[in-house]
């Protein structure tokens, strides 16, 4: 089996985002479209053994606002919540 190389990979810290291309023929008359998928990766030491590891979501290229919509929404969530949770402290002394 061919390695399969991402067409695109961008890096930040210990994160990293590759898009995969390949060709489905759907319905198996000899059409192949393109299809893009996205593979995002965090990669990690673990503590106690000191080997790295790596986690990883896959999702259609469509998909990747959704994603990026829920984790800007839930970052501001907790944001605010953690704010909020200040204030209460501070209001208390």
């Amino acid at each position: 089996m061919a390695d399969i190389k991402p067409i695109i990979t961008v890096r930040d810290k210990n994160f990293s985002a590759s898009v995969f291309a390949r060709a489905v023929d759907f319905k198996g008359d000899g059409n192949y479209t393109d299809v893009y998928s996205v593979c995002l990766q965090r990669g990690y030491k673990d503590k106690q053994t000191g080997e790295w590891h790596n986690q990883q979501i896959n999702f259609e290229y469509d998909d990747a606002l959704i994603v990026q919509n829920l984790v800007q929404s839930v970052y501001n969530r907790v944001r605010l919540f953690k704010q909020k949770k200040e204030e209460e402290k501070n209001a208390k002394k």
